[in-house]
C-alpha cells in the first residue's frame, strides 16, 4: 500500500487551516493515519499460497516493505509541509529527520530479514534459500540472471553474474545523469 499520497493530502488539509496547526500535531496525525491504515492492511491481508518453510521470510519482507513505505510517506509529508507552509528554513531539518527515519526503517527491516534467513537455515531448509541474502541474491552455481523472489511476486538479479551488474548500471545511469544535471544547475545558480 503506497501511503505517501493519502498522508500528504491529509497533511496539506491540516497545514492550510487558518491558523495552521503546529508541525508536531500535524506529524502526529500523519503517524496516526499511517498506523491505522497499516493495522487494517495487516489484519486483512491474505497469506496466499507460499511454502510454509519460507513463511518467516515472506513476513519479514512484508514488514520491510511496510516500514520503508511508512518512512517514505513521512519524508514526503515533511517535505510537503515545509514547502506548503512556505517554511523553507525548516526544509533541511525535515528532510534530515525523514532520511534518518528511512535509514532506521530500512535497517530494522534488513535485520529482521537476516534473522528470518537464519531461522530458515537453522530449521534445516538452507537448500531453499541458497544464495539469498537479506537484500540480494548471489549464487555462482545458479546459471540464471533473474531468479524468483522468496517473499513476493517478481524476480531479482543474481549478482554472482557480471551481466547483473550491467543491468543494474543500465537502470541507475539515468538517475545519476538527472542528479548530476540537477546538481550542476543548482551549483551554477549560486
Amino acid at each position: 500500500m503506497g501511503l505517501g499520497p493519502p498522508v500528504t493530502v491529509a497533511l496539506y488539509l491540516l497545514a492550510f487551516r487558518d491558523p495552521p496547526w503546529p508541525t508536531w500535531l500535524v506529524l502526529g496525525v500523519a503517524v496516526g493515519v499511517v498506523a491505522v491504515l497499516e493495522l487494517i492492511a495487516s489484519l486483512t491481508r491474505s497469506k496466499g499460497s507460499r511454502q510454509r518453510e519460507l513463511a518467516p521470510l515472506a513476513d519479514a519482507g512484508v514488514a520491510l516493505a511496510r516500514w520503508v513505505s511508512v518512512a517514505v510517506a513521512l519524508l514526503q509529508s515533511m517535505i510537503a509541509m515545509a514547502i506548503g507552509l512556505q517554511r523553507s528554513q525548516e526544509l533541511p531539518l525535515m528532510v534530515g529527520v525523514g532520511l534518518v527515519t528511512l535509514l532506521v526503517a530500512t535497517g530494522a527491516g534488513v535485520r529482521r530479514l537476516s534473522q528470518a534467513l537464519h531461522a530458515v537455515r537453522a530449521a534445516g531448509h538452507g537448500d531453499l534459500v541458497k544464495g539469498y541474502g537479506p537484500l540480494a541474491y548471489s549464487n555462482k552455481d545458479d546459471p540464471r540472471i533473474w531468479v524468483p523472489k522468496l517473499g513476493g511476486v517478481g524476480s531479482t538479479l543474481n549478482f554472482a553474474h557480471p551481466v547483473s551488474w550491467l543491468i543494474l548500471a543500465a537502470f541507475l545511469t539515468p538517475l545519476w545523469v538527472v542528479l548530476a544535471l540537477a546538481l550542476s544547475g543548482a551549483l551554477g545558480r549560486r
